[in-house]
């Protein structure tokens, strides 16, 4: 745990190394930037950061549990697990997340091959889910006066719609399982099967609809913090914020391009503010996520209780699964 915070904290300072060289040809532009600090923004960027979390972990604690049947560990177990394992997604590729929460519900008698699904299961729920609220948000676009609006704002409006239908067919019991399982044979790995219906991941899907609007409104927050940004620009920041974080989530699966989140951030939001500005911006993002995802990982060791189990072969193994279990 303790090596994850470090990592986290070595991530943020090579965002910090990354960029200090553009930091410093633009520091008169820096220094002569009329800041607005309002520190109450950042107080409500910090209170979006929590409903983010809560939300995102209670459609985790329905996924583990309707997965599980009753082998699943309870709510305060998969408090524990969850936020404990927060920290390890700033490292960059997923196996670091994945192998925590692997290893640490193999030892709450829960089956690799069910919480494997239940990370999988919840990749798929947020990426269609923030697809689904960007192409949501595209009708309020032309909003605000900046050089991101028009652009967002010539995207077809039939585009939208077709959007969320399609990821709501995705979403249909037995396709999402059916793609997923064709890129696990492809990569030669064992299928995995969902026992889940479609009013669960519709609902699911809804609740993550309020991870991704808590995480713009939280991005907002921190703009505003050093910006006054005005209301009129709340739509193209969500967004802003919506592509950022489905870019960051695209590279965090598969690591080819380094702080791929920090750079689309910072050039989508040099159409409201000098470049230099937004770096400074999306440094602050970074740090104030990162330590929030910290305080609650700390919570989580504190409160949590996980009861260590010795793993068991029958359990642990890939061919069983306690989802098939009424």
């Amino acid at each position: 745990m303790r090596r994850l915070r470090w990592l986290s904290l070595g991530l943020a300072a090579l965002v910090m190394l990354l960029l200090a060289p553009t930091l410093w040809r633009e520091r008169e532009q820096l220094l002569s930037f009329e800041w607005h600090i309002a520190p109450l923004w950042l107080v409500f960027a910090g209170l979006m950061h929590a409903v983010t979390m809560g939300w995102s972990f209670l459609v985790w604690h329905l996924t583990v549990r309707r997965l599980a049947g009753i082998a699943a560990p309870g709510l305060r177990a998969d408090f524990s697990i969850y936020y404990t394992t927060l920290l390890a997604r700033r490292i960059p590729g997923s196996v670091w997340y994945a192998a925590g929460r692997v290893w640490l519900y193999e030892r709450t008698g829960v089956g690799r091959s069910v919480t494997l699904a239940a990370l999988v299961l919840e990749a798929a729920i947020i990426f269609v889910s923030g697809i689904v609220f960007f192409l949501g948000l595209l009708p309020l676009a032309d909003s605000g006066e900046n050089r991101l609006s028009p652009l967002l704002a010539s995207i077809p409006p039939w585009l939208p719609p077709l959007g969320i239908v399609a990821g709501l067919v995705v979403l249909w019991p037995g396709v999402l399982e059916r793609l997923i399982n064709r890129v696990r044979a492809w990569r030669q790995l064992d299928p995995l099967r969902f026992n889940v219906g479609y009013l669960d991941l519709v609902v699911w899907v809804g609740l993550t609809l309020i991870v991704w609007l808590a995480a713009g409104l939280g991005f907002y927050g921190v703009v505003r913090f050093v910006y006054p940004a005005p209301l009129t620009d709340l739509a193209p920041l969500l967004l802003i914020s919506t592509i950022s974080i489905l870019v960051g989530f695209i590279s965090f699966l598969l690591p080819f391009i380094p702080l791929a989140k920090e750079f689309a951030m910072s050039l989508l939001l040099a159409a409201f503010v000098p470049l230099p500005v937004a770096i400074v911006v999306t440094i602050l993002y970074r740090v104030v996520w990162t330590a929030c995802d910290a305080l609650w990982a700390l919570l989580a060791g504190h409160f949590g209780n996980v009861a260590l189990l010795e793993p068991d072969p029958t359990v642990a193994g890939e061919s069983v699964s306690p989802a098939t279990q009424p």
